[in-house]
């Protein structure tokens, strides 16, 4: 069984922070998501960042006033797979600094 949402905070504009129940934190922008929203579905509310900042904790996931929610799976994964890629960067930057 994958970690619920603990914890989640509006940081500005369309990015959340998230805290999950094993310990894992993390930030997603939905920016580049919600312009890809279909017109009249129920994530097209969330492209108005005064709505999107309404987000709240909703029994181990994320949900905004009109009732759209996100499975926390995919939540997990997304910040699990960024935290990974950046690491893979932060090794590579520095890989290359000691052979410069």
């Amino acid at each position: 069984m994958l970690p619920k949402v603990i914890h989640v905070r509006h940081v500005g504009g369309y990015k959340l922070e998230l805290s999950f129940s094993d310990g894992l934190k993390g930030m997603l922008d939905w920016g580049p998501r919600l312009r890809r929203a279909k017109a009249g579905g129920i994530f097209e509310p969330l492209q108005h960042p005064e709505y999107f900042a309404q987000v709240e904790l909703w029994e181990g996931t994320i949900r905004w006033p009109n009732g759209a929610d996100v499975c926390p799976e995919m939540l997990y994964e997304e910040i699990s797979a960024g935290l990974h890629a950046h690491g893979e960067a932060r090794e590579a930057m520095a890989a290359f600094a000691e052979y410069s």
